[in-house]
């Protein structure tokens, strides 16, 4: 709002004085008088010319004659809302339960027992689980199996995170069952844990993980036997406890075997082992 310029007016009194002189009984010159008068009407004069300068000062028009600034509001600034499509990160079409469970898992990474379940829950539909394909099956039921007994989903990525520790102790008391199925795709065959573990090892790894393929996985699961699986993923989880992220694994494998996890070693390679 701009400030008005107030326009102070002055009221101007100026009054005019007569001085008598005191001195001998002469009377005054003729003239004088007209002297006299003269200023006195010069003053009259400069009085009206001050009370006409009044005048004008009061009838003046504002200096400020500037319209009114626009005093519309303001227009919406807010950031436009993002309606791009939400990126579609299920697995393509032909994947196997693997793939789809660690679509399930890079969802809900690092979720906590409390949040895993519900976050387990909504990543089925995310990770564009249905009812059609076995492979669906098998990961939704490990999902399923991991939300129920609120198993957290460790922060895999994070090192200095132990939660990934309780992840797999929850798995494996839990959820051996159904994710030997994962792997296997519900197929059995005669292999013993022994011969599934050396099949892994021997998988070509894949070039990004540096670890082996799902695809090489479900291969040798599936020449295994059901008890071999269970041995194989027992001794697979108690080892992942100590040797998670380990730059030199199959090091930390050989040295963790015997001191943390002797009896799952034992069942899966057997007491002369």
């Amino acid at each position: 709002m701009r400030i008005s310029h107030l326009i102070v007016v002055f009221s101007l009194a100026v009054g005019a004085g007569a001085f008598t002189a005191c001195g001998e009984d002469t009377p005054a010159p003729a003239d004088t008088v007209s002297s006299d008068t003269g200023p006195a009407a010069d003053q009259t004069s400069t009085d009206a010319t001050a009370e006409d300068s009044v005048t004008a000062d009061d009838t003046a028009a504002p200096e400020d004659t500037a319209a009114p600034e626009d005093t519309a509001p303001p227009q919406d600034t807010a950031p436009a809302e993002d309606t791009a499509p939400p990126v579609d990160t299920a697995p393509p079409a032909g994947a196997i339960c693997m793939d789809h469970v660690d679509c399930l898992f890079n969802t809900c990474s690092a979720k906590s027992s409390d949040d895993a379940p519900a976050c387990l829950e909504g990543a089925i539909e995310t990770c564009g689980l249905g009812d059609e394909d076995p492979e669906h099956g098998y990961a939704k039921d490990v999902a399923t199996c991991l939300s129920e007994n609120a198993c957290s989903l460790g922060d895999t990525a994070n090192l200095l995170d132990d939660s990934w520790k309780d992840f797999y102790k929850c798995a494996s008391k839990h959820c051996v069952d159904k994710m030997g199925s994962c792997y296997s795709g519900g197929q059995t065959a005669e292999d013993d844990c022994e011969a599934l573990r050396l099949c892994v090892n021997t998988c070509e790894p894949d070039f990004i993980t540096g670890k082996a393929t799902n695809a090489c996985i479900r291969d040798c699961s599936s020449k295994s036997t059901g008890e071999a699986l269970t041995l194989y993923l027992d001794l697979e989880l108690c080892v992942a406890q100590q040797c998670h992220g380990q730059a030199d694994y199959d090091t930390c494998y050989a040295q963790s075997v015997g001191i943390y996890c002797p009896n799952e070693a034992d069942m899966c390679y057997g007491t002369e082992n």
